[in-house]
């Protein structure tokens, strides 16, 4: 099911950056030596007051970009 089918929007959401060495299980992953710079990205979005996403993430450093857009 997706959050239309369910009649559920977001509306907030919250997502923290944080800079991070990979650990091997990351640096496996990732194609990326072990204490390779990286980005940890932690996010939560709600509809209302009930969380309908969370994601953590790991990006390697040197294909992170960030970009925001504010209306």
């Amino acid at each position: 099911r997706t959050l239309a089918n369910s009649g559920l929007t977001v509306d907030s959401a919250k997502e923290t950056f944080k800079a991070i060495n990979v650990n091997k299980e990351q640096s496996n992953l990732l194609d990326v030596r072990i204490d390779a710079a990286a980005i940890a990205l932690t996010r939560k979005a709600y509809s209302g007051p009930y969380v309908v996403e969370y994601c953590v993430c790991v990006v390697r450093g040197d294909f992170f970009r960030f970009s925001v857009e504010l209306k």
